[in-house]
């Protein structure tokens, strides 16, 4: 039996965050073949938030401006200080596993977590798949970075988290005359129920996608992706594309933020226990954010051979004074929205056209303050009730 002090199930942004805390003494064992392929998310976030975070600029495109469309109307957001990023997915990751490896951390792909055998007081006993052998890990902790599927979680949160977003995405060669603008689609012929988008990378390739909710749909977001990439509706934004270089395809939970984020010597980050923002799917940032807290919590306690159960306390309170609050907020309006019509997105668009650019970027982060909140609201007295109840209680 192998030993370690932190086994972190997953090799996405918030296992490979805290495995970089953790350095040596921190095994992640990752099922896919190798770290960030498959892509499994566009990439979209927020410029201060990534610089924030510590991401080099060579990692993401900037964004200056955002359109956002339905069938019949658009609005162009042009970005002041909210800057909109897409970040390279790839190579975020790998950036993220060589500050791992660096703080002494041992990746091992093609690796799979099949169960948890024995918890203790002291200890955890899990089983992981190599190929055709299996090899039990002794640890003082095991982190559930898994995402959506949850894989640790799954064994002692027997909730039901059926909520997701499900979404398929073609990258390929840009020849468009810009590289900045970025498009989210709704409603209309190729996305309702659901969204679109069409995000320019960094590495001179466009990204388009199509995302549908579960339970509320079960179309396929292939069929719709399809249906939108054969329209003209790319050509009647100036997006010309080349050669198809990659497909992608992933799924995102849409439940809201768990209220349990661990038991005993288990602690859950991220995707697994729902820590992606609900109305547009972003989690990156918030992965990475959650891994430095926790990261740096837990070395403190493995030095000290603490309880990691205060971890797992702390870890919770932290978040829901953060961000509970506007993730709940986030989580009604992604329930509203899911029933748009056509229509209803048109009527949206005529009412953003009162919204600054900064403050519709500080609602698509759902990250409003009090000023911001005020302003929407005198600009939207129109507005249905309960949205701007949502908007005040922030």
């Amino acid at each position: 039996m192998e030993s370690c002090s932190v086994l972190i199930v997953g090799g996405g942004p918030a296992g490979l965050t805290i495995a970089r805390w953790i350095g040596k003494g921190a095994v992640v064992v990752h099922q896919d073949a190798e770290i960030g392929l498959p892509v499994r998310t566009s990439g979209g976030s927020w410029k201060r938030h990534i610089d924030a975070l510590g991401i080099p600029a060579s990692l993401y495109q900037v964004i200056n401006t955002l359109r956002f469309a339905t069938d019949d109307e658009e609005r162009l957001f042009d970005f002041e200080r909210e800057t909109a990023v897409v970040l390279d997915i790839t190579g975020t990751y790998r950036y993220l596993a060589a500050q791992a490896e660096s703080a002494g951390a041992e990746i091992r792909c093609r690796q799979k977590f099949v169960s948890i055998d024995m918890e203790t007081a002291s200890h955890v006993i899990s089983t992981i798949e190599d190929g055709d052998r299996t090899y039990q890990v002794k640890s003082e902790v095991v982190i559930d970075a898994s995402g959506y599927w949850r894989a640790v979680m799954s064994h002692i949160d027997k909730g039901v988290y059926d909520r997701h977003g499900i979404g398929s995405e073609y990258e390929y060669e840009d020849l468009s005359p810009r590289s900045d603008i970025a498009t989210l689609l709704v409603g209309g012929r190729y996305t309702n129920p659901g969204y679109g988008w069409v995000f320019p990378t960094n590495k001179k390739t466009v990204r388009v996608g199509v995302g549908h909710a579960r339970p509320d749909t079960l179309l396929s977001p292939k069929i719709s992706l399809e249906k939108l990439i054969h329209s003209d509706y790319l050509q009647s934004i100036d997006v010309v594309t080349g050669e198809c270089v990659s497909k992608h395809g992933g799924v995102i939970p849409n439940w809201g933020p768990c209220t349990q984020f661990g038991r005993g010597r288990i602690i859950g980050v991220g995707d697994s226990v729902g820590q992606a923002l609900p109305t547009v799917g972003e989690g990156i940032r918030y992965c990475i954010e959650v891994g430095n807290y926790v990261g740096a919590l837990l070395v403190d306690c493995v030095r000290s051979d603490d309880n990691p159960e205060a971890v797992t306390a702390n870890y919770t309170k932290w978040w829901n004074k953060r961000y509970r609050r506007s993730f709940n907020a986030s989580q009604w309006l992604n329930e509203k929205i899911s029933a748009y019509t056509n229509d209803d997105w048109n009527r949206g668009l005529h009412r953003l056209a009162r919204v600054k650019p900064d403050d519709f970027a500080r609602m698509v982060q759902a990250d409003i303050s009090p000023s911001v909140a005020l302003r929407i609201a005198i600009a939207n007295r129109d507005l249905p009730g309960k949205i701007l109840q949502v908007l005040l209680g922030h």
